[in-house]
Order: C-alpha cells, then structure tokens, then sequence
C-alpha cells in the first residue's frame, strides 16, 4: 500500500495532443489582451470620470464657500462699520458727559459758595436779629421805667402817696393791672 497518492490517475502519454493550432492561440492571446486593455481603460475611464465629478463637485463646493465667505465678509465688514459707528457715537456720549460733569462741577462749585454765603447771611442775620431783639427789650425795659416814672409822678402831682416798689416788680401782667403801691392796693 505504500504506492503513490497519484497512482491512481492512469499514465497519460508524453506526448498531449494539442486541441487548436499555434495561430488559434495566438488569436486567443491578442483577444484576452485586448480584453484585459479594454477592461483596464474602462477602469481608467471610470476612475477619470469619477475623478471629474468629484472636482465639479469640489468646484461646486468651493465656489459655494467662496460666495458664502464673500458674505460673511461683507456682513463683517458691516458689523465692524456698525462698531465703529457705535464707537464713535459712545465716544461722542461719553465726551458730553464729561462736558455735563464739568459743567456741573463747575455748577456745585457756584452753589457751594452760595450756599456758604446764605449761611453767611444767615448767621448774620441770626446775630442782627438778637441785638434787635436785645435793643428792644432794652427799650422796652427803658420805655416801662418811663411810664411808672410817668405814672408815680402823676399820683404824686395829684397828692397820692404809696409805697416805693422794688425795681424787680416794675412788670405789667395786663394793661389794667396797676404797679405795687397804687390806691386800689392799698384802700
């Protein structure tokens, strides 16, 4: 049993017997290059095409990105006039500010010294009107020494005597009250 695995295939002659001519291959051969070229440039031209419709695709993208970039830039450029002229317009704001609290410092700083002279005033004033007020109650001390002494020398021309009054009760509590020592006190 120790034959060869291929004994049993039976032994073919030498010699193979060919079933076409040396021409019919050839035939054969040129027509499976040519086929094989055919099938070669038919994948190229795929590969061509396919590579020309992704650039159109790619060129399409591209020039929807640059129209799109081109408005965004113009929107931009849009935005950033808007910036400047808010800017400027903040920077005009912000300058009449600074001219309106100059203006109103320079209007504190007036009142200020108004206010500072009012008080002035008023302390003069306050101080005017206590020496009025003591030169009136002065007066008046004088004017009722005057009339009691206007009074006693009436009562005295008239022949009436009373009592000397301590100059501290010289103080009328009504018009009709009489000073110490009248007749109606002492009848």
């Amino acid at each position: 049993m120790e034959e060869h695995v291929y004994s049993e295939f039976p032994n073919l002659p030498g010699r193979r017997r060919r079933c076409c001519g040396q021409g019919t291959q050839m035939a054969l051969l040129g027509l499976v290059t040519v086929m094989l070229w055919a099938g070669l440039l038919t994948l190229l031209l795929f590969w061509h095409w396919d590579a020309v419709q992704n650039l159109k695709q790619l060129e399409e993208t591209a020039a929807q990105n640059v129209s799109q970039v081109a408005k965004d830039l113009e929107r931009h450029r849009g935005d950033e006039m808007a910036q400047k002229s808010r800017a400027a317009q903040v920077s005009q704001n912000v300058e009449e500010i600074q001219a309106e609290q100059k203006r109103m410092k320079a209007q504190d700083s007036e009142l200020s010294r108004n206010l500072d002279g009012l008080r002035s005033d008023l302390s003069n004033l306050k101080s005017q009107s206590l020496n009025e007020r003591r030169t009136a109650l002065h007066s008046l001390e004088r004017l009722q020494q005057e009339v009691v002494k206007l009074w006693v020398e009436l009562h005295v021309s008239n022949g009436r005597s009373f009592p000397v009054c301590h100059h501290l009760w010289v103080r009328f509590a009504s018009p009709s009250s009489a000073p110490c020592g009248s007749e109606e006190g002492h009848q």
